[in-house]
């Protein structure tokens, strides 16, 4: 049975939340104060308040979180919705297990144990994780509020075609630093995607949905993309070498602006593309080559990257301080 047909043999995300928030309820008229009792109005559909006609949506309330608006199912593992957080009075992003995953007893148990132990990683490159818990049968997790945050929503925003070399090392050495800290925890990311990938105000990374990729394979279903690494693609393994090839391919990505030729065989052949002579120094095209080789034993580990970018960012710090340097003289007159 493919996963469309079961997929209709389970009820909707939504028609989960709808069970799940069944009960009592009464609202206030943000206008004018009105009270309403709303128990037997349909969650998230709208009436107009008697006294000051104005357009109310009877929210879902779920647990401790007020949900204004249908939330889209994905395809992906996860579907995620912007929630109030009514003990923090605060906006906040609902991660929550789709039902097609959450079938499964142990899927479910361990979604929490991955959510839970990101939540510990207390990490600038990983995205935090404030609560843990379960609606009905549906596990969900909360993080701050992640709308029109996440990297492919910058790219759109941003009208953004490739990457400065200094930014795309900025970027790889967030998400590295961010894969070394859940490595330390023994957690792979598994999905490296532009989607799982957020941008805060001072344009820095962080990772998001350690781990679930392997609900995915578990299911039966591998979700691939441009950054893929070839292993989980044909036998589904993901692991840290897995994670390393998906990095390369992002660097690539950033650069280039386009996903890794079809004649990748051994990455070697990265280092004569006009680009990279322009654009790349030897130690920087070496490293991308060696984190896309197809067999992942060749692949560098995580500290190697680390320091490789490191090195370059450092380099690119000593030239500007040079620079101003010579301007100070300059004008100074001592040159």
């Amino acid at each position: 049975m493919d996963k469309e047909t079961q997929q209709e043999e389970i009820p909707s995300l939504n028609e989960y939340l709808e069970e799940a928030a069944a009960g009592s309820l009464k609202i206030s008229c943000p206008e004018c104060g009105q009270h309403f009792d709303v128990t037997e109005i349909a969650p998230l559909t709208t009436f107009i308040c008697p006294l000051c006609s104005h357009v109310i949506t009877r929210p879902l309330w779920l647990d401790n979180y007020r949900i204004d608006a249908p939330v889209t199912e994905s395809n992906d593992v996860v579907s995620m919705t912007e929630a109030v957080d009514l003990n923090r009075n605060d906006t906040v992003t609902l991660h929550i297990l789709n039902p097609f995953y959450a079938a499964s007893e142990e899927r479910c148990r361990r979604f929490v144990d991955v959510a839970r132990s990101t939540a510990s990683l207390h990490s600038c490159t990983v995205t935090p994780i404030l609560n843990v818990g379960v609606i009905g049968a549906l596990p969900y997790y909360i993080t701050p509020d992640l709308s029109g945050k996440t990297l492919q929503d910058y790219y759109v925003s941003q009208n953004v075609q490739t990457v400065p070399l200094e930014k795309a090392c900025s970027w790889v050495l967030d998400l590295a630093s961010g894969l070394s800290d859940a490595l330390d925890h023994q957690i792979c990311h598994g999905e490296l995607n532009l989607q799982n990938i957020v941008v805060n105000e001072n344009e820095q990374l962080s990772l998001m949905h350690f781990g679930f990729y392997e609900l995915m394979l578990d299911s039966g279903y591998i979700n691939v993309n441009i950054f893929t690494a070839p292993e989980t693609t044909e036998n589904g393994t993901v692991s840290e070498k897995s994670d390393i090839y998906s990095l390369g391919a992002f660097f690539y990505y950033l650069l280039t602006g386009t996903d890794l030729p079809a004649d990748n065989e051994d990455g070697r052949h990265l280092i004569h593309f006009d680009w990279i002579k322009k654009m790349v120094n030897d130690s920087i095209s070496e490293l991308i080559c060696r984190m896309v080789n197809p067999t992942p034993a060749f692949r560098p580990n995580i500290s190697e990257i680390i320091a490789t970018v490191n090195a370059r960012l450092n380099h690119f710090q000593y030239v500007r301080n040079k620079l101003q340097r010579m301007t100070k003289l300059k004008s100074a007159g001592r040159l």
